[in-house]
C-alpha cells in the first residue's frame, strides 16, 4: 500500500497538537477534577483517532483484524473450549467480542481507552497523593505521549495493553501497598492477552524474596508466596512454560523486526527515563529522602528491568517492548523528578530556570522531533 506523505504529516500534526493542547490546560490548572475531566476528554478523542486509524503498510494490526474475521463460525461453546486450550485465553475471548460487534476497528479503540484510562489513572492518584500541582501531571503526561507508545498500542494491540496491565498490578502492590493475591485475576487477564510479559511477573515474584523488610515476619511471608509460585509454576505451568520458551527462542534466534530509527528512538527514550530517574535519586538524598525503604526498593525493582533491557539490547523486538515497559512503571519516579524541577511557595507555582529545566526543554525539544521525523509516531495516518 503506497504511503500517502500529506496524510501521515497531518496524523502526526494532529498527535502532537492534541498532546501539547491538554497539557497545556492541565497545567494551568491544580484542580483535580477538573485534571479529570480534561484527561477524560483526551482518552476519548485517542480512542476515536485510533478508531479512525488507517495503516499505511501491512502490520500486525491487519493481521489480528483479519483474525478476528475467523471467529465469526465459533459458538460460545467452542469458544470456551478453544479459551481452555489455549495460553492466548484473553486475546481469544477479546477478538471473539469484536467479531460478534461486527466492526474490527473497535479492536484498536477498545484497547486504547483502556491503556489510557489505567496510565491517567495512576498519573492523576499519585499526583493527588503527592499533592503534586497541575504542571507536573502536565509535565508527566506529555513526556509519556511522547515516547511513541500510542503507535506501539493500536498497530500491535497485545503486549502493550497486556504490559499496562501488569503495569497496574505493580502500581497498585508499590504504591496502593496492595497484596499481590488482590492482582492475581489482572496477572491472569495479562498473561492471556501475551504471553510476553510471564518474565516480568517472575521477576516481580523473584523480587518479593529479595526487597528489603523491616518486619521478619513478612519477609518469611514473601518467601512463602514465592516458593508457592514456584512450585505451582513446575506442577502445573507446563504449557506457560513451553509457551514462553517457544516465545524467547522466536526473539532469540532471529530479529522479527528491526529498524535503525526505531533502535535510535528507543535508545534516546531510555537516556530520558534514566536522566529523570538520576534526577530523582539526587534530589531525594539532598532532601533527606534516601533512606525511605519503600522508594528504596522500588527503585531496585526499577532498575533490575533496566539491566534486563540493556542485557537484550541486541534483540531490538524485546529491547523496544521492554522500554515501553519502563516508561510505565517509572511513572511515580518520573513524576516526582519533574516536581523537584518547580519551586512550590504558599501554593503558588513558578517555573525555574535551571540547568535542569534547561536540559528537561532540550530533551523534549528533541524527542518531538524524533517522534515527528524518525519515531513511531511518523506512521499515523487518520484517514486515507
Amino acid at each position: 500500500m503506497e504511503s500517502k506523505i500529506f496524510e501521515r504529516l497531518c496524523g502526526e500534526g494532529l498527535f502532537i497538537f492534541l498532546a501539547i493542547l491538554f497539557s497545556f490546560f492541565i497545567s494551568r490548572t491544580n484542580n483535580y477534577k477538573k485534571i479529570k475531566r480534561y484527561m477524560f476528554f483526551y482518552v476519548i478523542i485517542l480512542s476515536i483517532l485510533s478508531y479512525s486509524f488507517k495503516p499505511f503498510c501491512e502490520i500486525d494490526l491487519t493481521n489480528q483484524q483479519s483474525h478476528v474475521l475467523n471467529y465469526y463460525n465459533y459458538t460460545w461453546n467452542e469458544m470456551f473450549e478453544l479459551l481452555f486450550q489455549s495460553t492466548d485465553y484473553t486475546r481469544f475471548f477479546y477478538f471473539y467480542i469484536i467479531n460478534r460487534l461486527g466492526d474490527v476497528n473497535l479492536l484498536q479503540t477498545f484497547v486504547t481507552t483502556i491503556v489510557y484510562s489505567i496510565i491517567f489513572y495512576t498519573i492523576i492518584d499519585y499526583g493527588k497523593l503527592k499533592k503534586y500541582n497541575g504542571l507536573t501531571i502536565a509535565r508527566t503526561m506529555f513526556l509519556f505521549m511522547m515516547l511513541g507508545q500510542y503507535i506501539d498500542l493500536i498497530s500491535g494491540i497485545r503486549s502493550t495493553t497486556a504490559y499496562t496491565l501488569i503495569y497496574l498490578c505493580f502500581y497498585r502492590e508499590f504504591v496502593k501497598k496492595k497484596s499481590i493475591f488482590s492482582n492475581l485475576f489482572i496477572y491472569f487477564l495479562a498473561i492471556g492477552f501475551h504471553i510476553s510479559v510471564v518474565p516480568l511477573i517472575l521477576v516481580r515474584v523473584i523480587f518479593l524474596i529479595l526487597k528489603k523488610e523491616k518486619n521478619g515476619y513478612k519477609r518469611l511471608f514473601n518467601i512463602t508466596i514465592f516458593l508457592s509460585v514456584v512450585f505451582i509454576t513446575l506442577r502445573y505451568g507446563n504449557v506457560i512454560i513451553n509457551a514462553v520458551s517457544e516465545k524467547a527462542n522466536t526473539y532469540l534466534s532471529k530479529s522479527v523486526y528491526s529498524t535503525f530509527n526505531g533502535y535510535l528512538i528507543s535508545i534516546f527514550n531510555l537516556f530520558v527515563l534514566l536522566y529523570l530517574i538520576n534526577i530523582y535519586k539526587k534530589k531525594n538524598k539532598n532532601n533527606g529522602d534516601e533512606n525511605n525503604l519503600d522508594d528504596k526498593n522500588y527503585i531496585r525493582f526499577i532498575m533490575i528491568y533496566v539491566l534486563i533491557i540493556l542485557l537484550f539490547s541486541f534483540e531490538y523486538s524485546i529491547f523496544h517492548r521492554y522500554i515501553i515497559f519502563l516508561s510505565m512503571i517509572t511513572l511515580p519516579i518520573v513524576m516526582t523528578a519533574f516536581n523537584y524541577l518547580n519551586i512550590e511557595n504558599d501554593g503558588n507555582r513558578e517555573f525555574v530556570i535551571s540547568k535542569n529545566n534547561a536540559i528537561y526543554a532540550i530533551l523534549l525539544l528533541l524527542m518531538s522531533i524524533f517522534s515527528f521525523s524518525m519515531g513511531d509516531i511518523k506512521l499515523l495516518q487518520f484517514w486515507k
